[in-house]
């Protein structure tokens, strides 16, 4: 009775949420909503600062050691009657590991236990702790990936006793050895499936930013004037944002074309139109409710076009411009021409550009890109957009 007890007790301290209690202490409602949505030390600098952090790092390590101290003196004091001293203390340090993995009082959703695995390996194993530490402490360093850190520690440690007992000769207890592989294990796969529940959380996040960045009148759609490999590629990006988008191509034959086969292998090869897109030859349908209208037309092009578009465009149109370079007759630049064109018409307009190429983004490489212009609401709005 008293040996299921303690192994009981040790799930309980592990399962005390300090994460969530000191930051409360230190201004943050709950720390599972903010960050990560992790409840580790790491979360809480992030989101608490560094002093925050500190008490949440002591305290994680403090159960993993307070268990294995409890479960000692239970042993010792009560002459429990069990298979040994090691295998119970090890059974122990399993249960606080995995109450800070699965603590009752967060429904079972907890952190990811290195912090507290390290308490663990503090109390039965100094040396090997050390070890685990400087390994992780030196990972961070490189890589500046807590988690990184985290999983290599973690497996040095066990590693390291293996190799003590299997290369070096010495005396280590199989105990300690299965027990330091079991929560390595348990640590790994907690922050692999915490880091697929952050992921997730950050494309949510990303969706909504999205909706509200396409509230009002960029609610409507996109309109990209121009039907070349950027013009393709950037519609791509869009759709995959679950934008309403419209492709125009001037060339009648070419836009039947482009909407029935969903390639252009003269502009980008092996690529696919997404079959969300819609392509018009049509000036009027293709403006007729849009947001906002993405300008993917030659500098040279530029004027002609928005002569034609100018009537369609309605009151106050969100522009963006994709092209480069200047217009040869008047050394203009591309928001020059649109003012002239557009005279008294009030407009935002805006610039995207950057160190990518449309087969790249094409294929969905990751790449930077930088948006400018005098409206700082559109630039937000483009930015939570892309």
């Amino acid at each position: 009775m008293l040996i299921s007890l303690t192994i009981l007790m040790a799930y309980l301290v592990g399962a005390v949420p300090f994460g969530i209690i000191i930051s409360r202490i230190f201004g943050i409602k709950d720390i599972r909503s903010e960050g990560s949505g992790n409840i580790g030390a790491a979360n809480v600098w992030r989101v608490a600062g560094y002093k925050a952090a500190v008490w949440v790092f002591i305290a994680d390590i403090g159960k993993g050691a307070v268990a294995i101290l409890m479960a000692e003196t239970a042993y010792n004091n009560f002459e429990l009657s069990f298979y040994s001293l090691d295998l119970f203390l090890a059974i122990c340090g399993a249960a606080v590991v995995i109450g800070h993995i699965f603590p009752v009082f967060l429904k079972f959703k907890g952190g990811k236990g290195a912090n507290t695995t390290l308490g663990v390996a503090a109390a039965l194993l100094p040396i090997h702790s050390l070890i685990c530490v400087a390994v992780f402490l030196t990972v961070l360093m490189v890589t500046k990936y807590v988690s990184l850190g985290s999983i290599i520690g973690a497996t040095v440690l066990s590693l390291s006793l293996a190799f003590e007992k299997f290369v070096l000769g010495h005396a280590v207890s199989n105990v300690y050895l299965v027990m330091t592989s079991i929560l390595t294990v348990l640590v790994i796969l907690a922050i692999v499936k915490i880091s697929q529940e952050s992921c997730q959380a950050t494309k949510k996040c990303f969706r909504s930013r999205q909706k509200r960045a396409m509230s009002g009148s960029m609610q409507k759609g996109v309109t990209i004037l121009g039907a070349g490999s950027w013009a393709m590629a950037v519609s791509q990006i869009l759709s995959d944002n679950d934008c309403q988008t419209t492709l125009w191509e001037y060339n009648q034959k070419e836009a039947r074309k482009l909407e029935s086969k969903r390639t252009r292998e003269d502009k980008l090869v092996a690529f696919k139109l997404p079959e969300s897109v819609t392509v018009t030859s049509s000036l009027e349908k293709a403006l007729s409710n849009t947001g906002l209208v993405i300008l993917a037309i030659p500098s040279q092009n530029l004027r002609a076009v928005l002569n034609q578009a100018q009537s369609y465009l309605g009151e106050k149109p969100k522009l963006l411009n994709l092209a480069k370079g200047i217009e040869n007759k008047t050394l203009k630049r591309m928001s020059e021409i649109v003012a002239d064109v557009l005279g008294d018409t009030k407009f935002s307009f805006a610039t995207l550009s950057g160190p990518s190429h449309a087969e790249e983004v094409a294929r969905r490489m990751p790449t930077t890109i930088t948006v400018a212009g005098h409206d700082d609401r559109l630039n937000r709005n483009l930015q939570e957009l892309f």
